[in-house]
């Protein structure tokens, strides 16, 4: 598991910002956004609420406005995107979930500054930063607890993203099984849901807990 979130996000995003490294925009203010019905944030706005900077700024906005010509990633977008780093598997619903976490209320479409305010937290954020986004990955319905339907949908989703690369192979019962597993350590007082707290303190305290769900190989 660890490996679809490091690969996983990693190949993604990748799309967005590696084929904008052949030409850079001078300035990302003097950058054309008649191209966008949403016009992005100012890069010292940017550079203020985030830990990247000016070059990567430039580099990420550059495939940003190719990829999403009307200012905004949407949801079939993150899914194609994704899908061309996993052919061997299906990306569609693991891309929902991630997507979800990125989008939050925004009616299911992402702004350029979204996207970087969530990378930066991602790549530079501290380890609870981190925890805290795949706690709300796993957190499928919103309402701040994970019970085992939702953790079994998106370890499912992980194992559908690798196809016939997982190992052990894909099965199940494998699935069902590293659930119960990973969720009764999760769930400290046993009362069938993981509140964030629990998380925080199960993944902090036990490394092997971490590594179960790939909770820090979140970096870019």
């Amino acid at each position: 598991m660890p490996f679809a979130f490091r690969k996983g996000f990693k190949a993604a995003l990748s799309r967005i910002t590696d084929k904008s490294n052949k030409t850079i925009d001078a300035d990302f203010d003097e950058v054309e956004t008649s191209y966008f019905h949403q016009k992005p944030a100012s890069i010292q706005t940017l550079l203020k609420s985030t830990q990247f900077s000016r070059r990567e700024l430039q580099i990420i906005y550059r495939g940003f406005k190719e990829d999403c010509p009307t200012g905004f990633l949407t949801e079939d977008i993150f899914k194609m995107i994704y899908g061309k780093f996993f052919p061997q598997g299906d990306a569609s619903m693991y891309a929902q979930y991630v997507f979800r976490t990125f989008a939050n209320s925004n009616q299911g479409k992402i702004t350029f500054e979204q996207l970087v305010r969530c990378l930066s937290a991602l790549i530079h954020g501290t380890s609870a930063n981190k925890l805290m986004w795949i706690f709300n990955l796993y957190d499928t319905e919103g309402d701040g607890v994970i019970d085992k339907t939702e953790m079994l949908k998106v370890v499912q989703s992980i194992y559908s993203l690798l196809g016939k690369h997982t190992d052990p192979p894909y099965e199940e019962a494998s699935v069902k099984e590293h659930m119960e597993f990973v969720f009764s350590k999760l769930d400290l007082n046993q009362d069938g849901v993981i509140s964030s707290e629990e998380f925080l303190e199960a993944c902090q305290n036990d490394p092997n807990i971490s590594d179960a769900l790939g909770c820090l190989h979140t970096t870019i």
